[in-house]
């Protein structure tokens, strides 16, 4: 009898031993689950479409580099994609020089820290016509978990240049959405800037750096077109 206590016993210790191993499972998971619902609310549903083109990263020691519709899972490398979508608005295409960086703002909406980039966006032949959606893949290069590309970019600075006599005569780019995807570490990361969308607003015409905001907001730094980005941090 006193060896069946004990067994029972002992059989008892080990059942809770394993319950207790068995909730604090539980509780780790719920905080997993709990962390991974946050994100999502903080980074909404995401979409993309269109042809892939990889760019090769910027060999600089101080580079840095959304409308959408079809849903396209990003896969986990050491890539990350910039969908560009242009508006239907009458010549709203291009075939000028344009140059991508990804920023962050202050509570004041000025750029602040070190730009991630240039990046330069395809622009010849077919790409950034009115209407058009084309998609680029970037090396992310020493920057792969880079705050910018995790969520941290609440500006894009697009610089505008002109390389060929006849863009002296373009009207301009007019963007409807750029949008950025990255996954890192499991996480899918998407923003979406969009541009103003009356007919005269939100069109790149002259030299220099522009700014789109995630709030939709939109500048041009006038007299920038022989500036170097590092020059509209901080204003």
């Amino acid at each position: 009898m006193e060896h069946q206590r004990s067994h029972h016993s002992q059989w008892t210790q080990e059942s809770r031993s394993c319950t207790v191993r068995q909730l604090g499972k539980t509780a780790d998971d719920r905080e997993k689950y709990v962390s991974h619902q946050t994100h999502d609310r903080q980074y909404p549903e995401r979409q993309s479409r269109c042809e892939v083109n990889v760019t090769n990263f910027p060999s600089q020691s101080s580079s840095f580099g959304q409308s959408a519709t079809f849903h396209r899972p990003v896969p986990e490398t050491d890539l990350f994609e910039v969908v560009f979508q242009t508006s239907n608005v009458l010549k709203a295409g291009t075939d000028g020089h344009f140059q991508l960086y990804l920023a962050q703002t202050d509570a004041c909406g000025r750029i602040c820290g070190q730009p991630l980039g240039p990046y330069p966006i395809k622009s010849e032949k077919e790409y950034l016509e009115t209407g058009t959606v084309h998609r680029q893949a970037y090396q992310t290069g020493s920057f792969k978990h880079h705050h910018l590309l995790t969520g941290g970019a609440d500006a894009l600075i697009i610089k505008k240049s002109t390389v060929h006599w006849y863009e002296v005569i373009s009207d301009g780019w007019k963007p409807q959405c750029i949008s950025l995807h990255y996954k890192s570490n499991g996480i899918t990361y998407d923003k979406h800037f969009y541009f103003p969308k009356s007919n005269d607003e939100g069109w790149l015409k002259e030299d220099g750096f522009y700014v789109i905001y995630a709030n939709g907001k939109f500048k041009y730094f006038h007299g920038s077109a022989k500036s170097k980005v590092e020059e509209i941090v901080g204003i």
